[in-house]
Formats: C-alpha cells, sequence, structure tokens
C-alpha cells in the first residue's frame, strides 16, 4: 500500500464516543485481488507502536475479492484501548505455503456500513525478529520504516506508516455535591468520582480533575477567569494558602475535553480588630452551609475567636438593640442565616482573622426585606456576591434607590463613621467587595425588597 490515514471514529452516528477506537484506511495494494492483474496477496498485516516497540495485530485482515465493487481502499476499525497518539504500519502479505482455505480466521471482525470493517477483539503481540523472517524496523527520525527478511519468508510487501489516535468526543459530566470544609487553617475539598459523559456513556480511559480558584469572583469563569492551583487524580483537595477569601470550583478533565463548572464553593472571612479591650467587627456570611441551616447567635459566637457580644440591628427602633451574650449566654439565642451581617463584640484575641467555608449560593438567590419603619430607617445587607459591578458605596445607592446614607464600619475608631451620603455625594464612596455587609440609611422611598429577580 502507497498511503495509511489513522483517525478517530466517530461512530455510526457520528456523534463521537468515548474514545479507544481509530479507523485506518489505506489503499489496495496492486496485488489486491481484484484490483491488479497479479493477484497475489492473501491478507494484510497491522502493526502499532507500544511503548517504542512493534506490535502485531491478530488476526491479521483477511483480503476480499473486491472485483467489480467499486472499492478502492481497506477501512478497519480498531478498538485500541485508549486514546495515546500511536505509529502504524500495514503491509500486505502472500503466503505461498498457505491455502485459501487456511486464510486467517476472522471470528472477531464484523462488517460496517461502506464496507468497512470492524475488528472487535483485536489481540497486538510482540513482534519479535527471528531468523529468516521479516522485520520491522523505524528509522531515528521516525518518518521511514526498514523491511529486512530472509529467502524463506512468506512474501512481504513494504510497510506503510502512519500517525493518529483516538478521540473522546464526550466531554465528563461536571463533578457534582462538592464538599468543602475548614481544617483549622486549612481547606479541604471532596466530591464524588465522575464516571459518566455527559450523554449517559461510561469515561473508559479514566478522570482527573482540575481545581481552578478565583480571589474574589465567586461565579467566575474556570478557564478565562480563574487560575488553575492543581490537577488531581484522586477526588480531595487541601488547599493551605493564608487568604481569607477565595472561591472554588472542580472540573473533570479526561484525555481530551473538560467538564461544565460545577458546584462552587469558597471560604470568606474578616481580619479581627482584636486590639481593643472591647472592639466591634462587622462580618457576613454570604456563603451556605450545613452549620448555618439551624444556627443561632451562639453557634455563630463559639465559631469566632474572642467573640463577647453578637448584636442584631431592630429596625423598629433604629438600633442594634438584640443581642447575645457569649460569655453568660444572657440575652436572646436569635437565628443565624446565611446572606446575613452580623455585628459582634469582641474581646482581647490573639487570632488576627477568621473565615468559614460553604456553597456558593445560586445567582440570585439572595434578596432582603427592607423595612421603612421610620421616616429614616436602617437596615443591613451584604453586597451579593453575583454582583461586583456594586464595588463603590455610590453605585450601590444608586442600584438600591432611596437610600440617604451608606455606612462601613470603621476599624481604626472603632464605630461607622465611613459613610457615603447618597444625595449630596458627601462623605467618601468608599470600596465595597461581594459579600461584604454595610449599613444603610433608607428613606420611605426605598423598594420593599433588594434586589429583585429581574436585577
Amino acid at each position: 500500500p502507497d498511503t495509511l490515514i489513522v483517525r478517530d471514529y466517530r461512530g455510526l452516528d457520528g456523534e463521537g464516543d468515548q474514545g479507544g477506537q481509530v479507523e485506518l484506511v489505506w489503499d489496495f495494494s496492486a496485488n489486491h485481488p481484484g484490483v491488479g492483474t497479479y493477484n497475489l496477496i492473501n491478507y494484510y498485516v497491522i502493526y502499532r507502536e507500544i511503548n517504542g516497540a512493534p506490535y502485531q495485530l491478530d488476526p491479521p485482515i483477511f483480503a476480499h475479492d473486491v472485483t467489480q465493487t467499486g472499492a478502492d481502499s481497506m477501512r478497519v476499525l480498531l478498538y485500541v484501548g485508549d486514546n495515546r497518539e500511536s505509529v502504524f504500519w500495514v503491509r500486505a502479505v502472500r503466503n505461498a505455503t498457505s491455502a485459501q482455505a487456511d486464510r486467517p480466521l476472522l471470528a472477531s471482525v464484523k462488517t460496517l456500513p461502506e464496507g468497512t470493517l470492524a475488528v472487535q477483539d483485536p489481540v497486538f503481540l510482540l513482534y519479535e525478529r527471528r531468523e529468516k523472517n521479516t522485520v520491522l524496523t523505524r528509522s531515528a527520525t521516525g518518518e521511514g520504516t526498514e523491511i529486512e527478511g530472509g529467502a524463506e519468508s512468506a512474501m512481504l510487501s513494504g510497510a506503510v506508516m502512519g500517525r493518529g489516535r483516538a478521540v473522546d468526543d464526550i466531554p465528563p459530566q461536571a463533578p457534582a455535591r462538592i464538599r468543602v470544609m475548614r481544617e483549622g487553617t486549612a481547606l479541604h475539598l471532596n466530591w464524588p468520582a465522575v464516571t459518566h459523559g455527559v450523554n449517559g456513556t461510561a469515561e473508559q480511559f479514566g478522570v482527573q480533575y482540575a481545581v481552578y480558584a478565583h480571589a474574589n469572583k465567586a461565579y467566575f469563569d474556570p478557564q478565562t477567569e480563574g487560575t488553575l492551583v492543581a490537577t488531581v487524580s484522586d477526588t480531595t483537595f487541601t488547599e493551605t494558602g493564608t487568604e481569607l477569601r477565595r472561591f472554588y470550583c472542580v472540573l473533570a478533565q479526561d484525555s481530551d475535553n473538560l467538564s461544565a463548572a460545577g458546584q462552587r464553593v469558597g471560604k470568606y472571612g474578616f481580619e479581627l480588630n482584636h486590639g481593643l479591650k472591647t472592639a466591634y467587627n462587622y462580618v457576613s456570611l454570604p456563603l451556605d452551609n450545613d452549620m448555618l441551616a439551624s444556627a443561632n447567635a451562639s453557634h455563630l459566637a463559639a465559631q469566632i475567636p474572642g467573640t463577647a457580644v453578637v448584636w442584631q440591628l431592630d429596625p423598629a427602633v433604629n438600633q442594634f438593640s438584640r443581642y447575645y451574650v457569649a460569655t453568660n449566654g444572657f440575652g436572646t439565642k436569635f437565628p443565624v442565616h446565611s446572606g446575613m451581617p452580623v455585628l459582634l463584640s469582641t474581646g482581647e484575641t490573639d487570632e488576627p482573622a477568621w473565615f468559614y467555608s460553604g456553597r456558593v449560593p445560586e445567582a440570585g438567590s439572595l434578596s432582603f426585606q427592607l423595612r421603612k419603619d421610620n421616616f429614616f430607617t436602617y437596615n443591613e445587607i451584604m453586597v451579593p456576591l453575583d454582583r461586583p459591578d456594586l464595588d463603590t458605596a455610590a453605585k450601590l445607592a444608586q442600584a438600591i434607590g432611596g437610600v440617604e446614607v451608606v455606612y462601613k464600619l470603621d476599624r481604626e475608631s472603632n464605630s461607622f463613621n465611613t459613610y457615603y451620603v447618597a444625595s449630596t455625594g458627601a462623605g467618601t464612596s468608599f470600596p465595597i467587595q461581594p459579600g461584604e455587609p454595610v449599613l444603610l440609611l433608607l428613606n420611605q422611598q426605598a423598594p420593599d425588597r433588594w434586589p429583585l429577580a429581574s436585577q
């Protein structure tokens, strides 16, 4: 044969598969039955290079008589069992001592439409050089082959070489139910193994997992905005970085495809103002986790080092009048939930920071009921994680409407004296990150709920 093409087989419907199958196409030998004047050959032999050594396919491919069929080439589908790029060779064989009845048994061969032969259970046997037998070698550059043989060998053609591989055309399913847990200062992620592609077919050749991260964008596109921090073969990953805020997603990766992004998780925390006898810290809880599903102020106090009092704003009286004292249990164990800002009084502690872990909520799921009990009413909110565009106090006030003043707790003065007046621009349009808490003073023109689903 003069030409050998090695290409991926995409299945009968052309929609692709999980790989592992290649189609070999070569032109007939001039001595193929029904092609030339001298019908000499009995079969073709296929070789594949595996780990640098040539292996011979068992069984060989019988040379059928193609008289008046209109066929111009052999087409053979091989299940090679992997998706590695390989070198293949084909050569024609005339075995003068073999009668037609002794042709190779092809019990594992079936014919597909358009005359393609499918070798369902191929066996590649290591091809070893023997005395007075033909041996196949490859030049150092990989661009040519040499055939050596003895006089007593079967009649063998030269070998034609082709290169190619099977391709996995089916992306794996996205990892589901990613769990995240804080372990000391480290963050531990784990997830169930991905075993199937998006069309339900089994992943045949293994799946790895690409872990991407972003410093402040919860709904980041992992491939264009994220940082690839690890590629792992098992279903766990541990991060030991010192960042207080970071978001993660895990993509399954087979030989040729990445899955869609699965559930996002992360950690979110704050530097603690702990240099004073009574220091205030304004924190928020933008992530979902199991603890917050049924938590109250005492649970939160136990999580944050040095917490003395947990405060809650009561819009009816415009004061932080609800509280829970962690040291003696005095006050009210009011509910604490994800999406909630919380004001804390922190006593002396050696812990400079605190973070917690959880799942990133579905975009658009967070909404605040805004209270307008008084002519001007204080309300606590946090900037939703899916609104990174609201990165200043002025932008936030404009997006909500009816905002008189936006306040931020100032660590230096230990009070809410960093502010922005929406109507006059007085104060400072201070920067805000997604998930951070702010205190709002609203007038009667403010909406009843923000943000709305349409926003």
